[in-house]
């Protein structure tokens, strides 16, 4: 998805949730949080700046400092003071930054899918990621409605 995507112009974050669908098998339930991770992912790592006003602009290279323009530092839709705080790494590790962290919110808690490593995730991850999503909202569809045989 981003070394089709434009480079240097803002493009709007609905858009790459769109051609997700369309292209990588995304549900299209997921097409709007695909959009947002996808964002998210890129500016963690340095290859994109989100404008607050729903678009990314992409990098063709790496820039250190790269930002979410979101402030308030929220995760999935959730205020970052909401979010669980992730296990802390052994001290012997490098903590990797988080590239995905997507929740679903369920009647007695949530399903929630959070990847962190050292660098941006590739299309084909997100292709994969895709259809683990398509997947998880089964699986939330089912607890929704109390039925965990799905």
């Amino acid at each position: 998805m981003y070394q089709e995507s434009v480079k240097g112009s803002p493009i709007s974050i609905e858009s790459i949730g769109r051609r997700a669908v369309n292209r990588l098998g995304v549900a299209p339930g997921s097409q709007g949080s695909f959009g947002e991770v996808f964002a998210r992912s890129a500016s963690a790592a340095g290859l994109a700046e989100t404008t607050g006003d729903g678009k990314v602009t992409l990098f063709a290279k790496p820039h250190d400092g790269s930002s979410d323009a979101d402030p308030s530092g929220s995760i999935g839709g959730m205020p970052a003071a909401d979010a669980p705080v992730p296990e802390q790494p052994p001290a012997s590790r490098t903590v990797s930054k988080p590239v995905l962290a997507q929740r679903w919110p369920v009647p007695d808690g949530e399903v929630a899918l959070i990847i962190t490593m050292d660098r941006p995730l590739s299309a084909t991850d997100f292709a994969s990621i895709g259809a683990v999503v398509g997947e998880i909202e089964k699986l939330v569809a089912a607890l929704t409605r109390g039925d965990v045989s799905a």
